[in-house]
């Protein structure tokens, strides 16, 4: 998507909390946990609480929404003992109308209560109609409604007989269509005509089965606001299905309620190369011996600047700096300014500065592949295994010793694995991260203030400076929460969340170069911690001897092309009949299967996807089953999956990766087979046009750097945009009479170029504002 602008639509969504589930359940405990969901579909889930009325969350998640979602909702759960089985408790469901009224209105945190799932709560699906408004010279208004067709009522594994079929109400008058029996996705195609003298505010449009032991049973309704309908001009469109307001009648008090923060963000994103000049500006002032401390001023001058978060500053400035392989040129010069400044090596890098959050967010970008294949196995085994690492004795309940020091082996055993990884993985550090740490040890050593002795002798500040980093802000925070790391889907257990922080804290002990803990309980790892400080002085040695020529190299070294993200066994159908075993590997930007991975693999480009979408049950009489269909010229893939939790999490890279990639993605599609000539699902045939709603919205890893060029870009350009009326105040020329020439130079050039870029952000979002806002009616 580098040569085009698009919206960009993001919600930012924490669950926090539930209180008074006592009020739904009899029992006298709850398990509870939460899923969000998209247009019916899971996107993400909360860890489960157990035994907990009043659960506490605190989870968040970046949602990347598509451009014609209708609904974001959150179901609350109530899970068995087993873990297998769970009744869904509540749900608070937001319009898509809802949500960018908020993102005006500013409003974000609040409680909502649950609502009981009832079915006539529980709706999903659209209706496509099209609407013309004509007046005869007698004055009267005739208004011309077709229903054409309906699609995504029924959920994908619904199964029996259905009958659908729709009611127009305007004022109270009604009409009806005929009922189609056996069509998920009705297309009746009906017209009718209502002449009025005046026309109502709104036209309703109830969907219905017939096919119900009681009566027809109600799966939506669609309310179409007439107020703004201009003579002559035919409206035709999808309307979201939704419940009707009396349906909410004693279903929304009694079920807790659920505490919810949420933020919607929807911007134009603008070609790459609108950015291109702002930040190749700064680039070339970075790498400018003589102007690097002048653009670097002016960033500290940002993120101290009211308002601001410095952590949301520093990812803006590293995605960006990081797109045009600069980044390690602005870490150089601010973690050297800081070094300059120091005079005691116990504070070094220990605050919250610019350059501690640049350097935090830059090893998240560049360095989580290595993280994960570092950490993750040991991180997976200590999840599974769930034992007892508990080490403090008054923390349990029979501290006999024989248990404490089983305790002590098994995570003194832990302890050595992770290490021992760390230890080896030299030679997988990202090269730009290895020179990030040779230039701070570089730094350090001509520091003669942070020398350790007297006559330098007994100097670990070279170490610490790096071990600083690399242990206490990288290895020990993701051991601590694998989860906010990406090694995990779920929270830890009590029992594991405990074990884990013993290890980060045993961590932080190596990486501090102490021998001994400061906790009491923790000396019986003393000696182990001991043994270690010297293997991880080794370690730092060996990181620190880069050759430059790798990392100058470093950006195409570590391509995401490169890399193996996800690979498994599972069944493939391609240009067959049957569904065979093949091994099956997505990179970045692209999807292989192959016989064995000896074989010459199959290749299907991102770039070449149109649509990833999950199939009818009844497509292939198998579940968990996922179609990928391409422009023609590939052939398309079929793949099944042995769980709906292996599906979701390829679901979620493989879309994910769309949106990365320039992928021509379709915002309709099948979700059955040609069968006989016609679609399982909606039976059209062959070239029918797609009768289901696509679904391309993605949880978003905020530690990835994995969107387009552009997505990356435009965070640092709004920031500063934002700031450019300080800016120009800042650098007019009667307010720097006693400033740097060269700094006030470098300031009213960059205010220059950030308006040339306002510009034309202005410029190319007017053609698309009309666009947009039909979108969101």
């Amino acid at each position: 998507m580098a040569d085009v602008c698009y919206w960009d639509t993001r919600v930012e969504l924490r669950i926090s909390e539930i209180k008074q589930l006592h009020q739904v359940l009899s029992a006298g405990s709850a398990n509870p946990f939460c899923v969000v969901r998209v247009d019916g579909e899971e996107l993400a889930r909360t860890s489960t609480q157990w035994g907990s009325l009043n659960p506490f969350f605190a989870e968040s998640f970046l949602l990347g929404m598509a451009n014609n979602f209708n609904t974001l909702s959150i179901h609350c759960h109530n899970q068995d003992k087993t873990g297998r089985k769970h009744e869904e408790i509540g749900v608070v469901t937001f319009s898509r109308e809802e949500l960018f009224q908020a993102f005006v209105s500013n409003v974000r945190d609040k409680w909502f209560p649950l609502v009981k799932p009832t079915p006539h709560i529980s709706v999903q699906g659209e209706v496509y109609v099209e609407l013309i408004c004509t007046q005869h010279s007698a004055g009267l208004y005739t208004l011309t409604v077709t229903v054409v067709k309906a699609r995504d009522m029924y959920r994908t594994n619904h199964f029996g007989k259905v009958e659908p079929f729709f009611q127009i109400s305007l004022d109270m008058e009604q009409r009806s269509s005929p009922k189609l029996k056996g069509q998920k996705f009705p297309m009746w195609d009906q017209t009718f005509d209502f002449e009025r003298a005046t026309l109502p505010p709104s036209l309703f449009i109830d969907i219905r089965d017939a096919h119900g032991l009681k009566g027809s049973r109600f799966l939506g309704c669609a309310q179409i606001d007439l107020s703004g309908l201009e003579l002559d001009l035919r409206i035709s469109r999808w309307y979201p299905l939704r419940p009707r307001a009396d349906d909410f009648d004693g279903v929304t008090s009694g079920n807790g309620a659920i505490r919810l923060h949420i933020k919607l963000s929807h911007e134009l994103i603008m070609p790459e190369s609108s950015y291109l000049p702002t930040i190749d500006f700064m680039v070339e002032k970075l790498r400018s011996d003589d102007d690097r401390s002048h653009i670097l001023r002016i960033f500290h001058e940002r993120a101290n600047a009211d308002g601001m978060e410095l952590e949301k500053f520093a990812r803006a400035l590293m995605m960006s700096l990081h797109q045009r392989s600069a980044a390690l040129d602005c870490l150089k010069g601010l973690n050297t300014e800081e070094i300059q400044k120091a005079d005691d090596v116990a504070t070094l890098f220990r605050g919250n500065s610019l350059a501690t959050k640049c350097m935090d967010q830059f090893m998240k970008i560049v360095g989580l592949p290595y993280l994960h294949k570092t950490l993750k196995p040991v991180i997976d085994d200590i999840f599974t295994e769930k034992k007892d690492c508990e080490i403090d004795p008054t923390k349990l309940t029979n501290p006999k010793p024989a248990t404490i020091k089983k305790h002590v082996h098994d995570l003194a055993a832990y302890l050595t694995k992770i290490l021992e990884r760390i230890f080896q993985s030299v030679e997988g550090c990202p090269p730009q991260m290895r020179g990030a740490f040779k230039a701070i040890r570089r730094a350090v050593h001509k520091n003669p203030a942070l020398k350790g002795g007297s006559d330098g002798s007994s100097n670990t500040a070279e170490y610490t400076a790096v071990s600083g980093f690399f242990f206490l802000r990288f290895f020990a925070p993701a051991v601590l929460a694998p989860k906010l790391f990406g090694m995990r889907d779920e929270l830890a257990d009590e029992r594991t969340s405990r074990t884990l922080t013993l290890l980060a804290k045993a961590l932080q002990n190596v990486g501090n170069l102490s021998a001994v803990p400061k906790e009491t309980y923790m000396q019986s790892l003393k000696d182990l911690i001991a043994a270690n400080v010297p293997l991880l002085k080794e370690f730092v040695d060996k990181i620190c001897m880069v050759d430059p020529v790798s990392i100058t190299d470093a950006k195409s070294a570590q391509s995401d092309a490169e890399t193996i993200p996800m690979q498994s066994k599972l069944m493939v159908l391609s240009e067959g009949r049957s569904f065979k075993r093949r091994f099956v590997t997505l990179t970045a930007d692209t999807i292989c299967h192959a016989r064995s991975y000896k074989d010459t693999p199959s290749r299907i480009p991102f770039t070449k996807v149109i649509n990833i979408e999950r199939m009818q049950q009844s497509a292939y009489d198998r579940k968990h089953v996922v179609s990928v269909v391409t422009e023609d010229g590939f052939p398309d893939i079929v793949l099944m999956f042995p769980s709906s939790t292996h599906m979701k999490t390829w679901l979620q890279f493989m879309r994910d990766r769309l949106r990365a990639c320039d992928a021509k993605i379709r915002s309709a599609c099948h979700c059955g087979v040609l069968k006989k000539g016609v679609m399982t699902c909606c039976g059209s045939d062959a070239l029918g046009v797609p009768c289901s709603k696509a679904h391309v919205s993605v949880v978003l890893d905020t530690f990835s750097a994995a969107s387009s060029p552009s997505e990356a870009l435009h965070p640092l350009h709004v920031i500063m945009v934002n700031a450019l009326p300080q800016l120009e105040q800042h650098f007019k020329p009667e307010r720097c009479v006693d400033e740097d020439p060269a700094y006030v130079a470098t300031g009213q050039r960059l205010v220059d170029i950030l308006r040339l870029a306002d510009i034309e952000h202005l410029l190319l979002s007017k053609p698309l504002a009309s666009e947009d806002a039909l979108q969101r009616r």
